[in-house]
């Protein structure tokens, strides 16, 4: 496709940052379902607040 080796290596590393960014998402997902699941609704939003 004659793309540019340089623009290559630019999408590699986003789409890698990309990847973290989902496997951090996504264990974040699960430990907020099991504090609503243990009834700490509120934790989560003081956590949300001051992050």
């Amino acid at each position: 496709m004659n793309t540019p080796e340089e623009f290559i290596s630019i999408g590699s590393t986003y789409f890698r940052i990309e990847l973290i960014a989902l496997v951090i998402t996504f264990f974040n997902n699960i430990y907020i379902a099991i504090e609503r699941a243990r009834g700490n609704s509120k934790r989560i939003l003081y956590i949300k607040i001051f992050h």
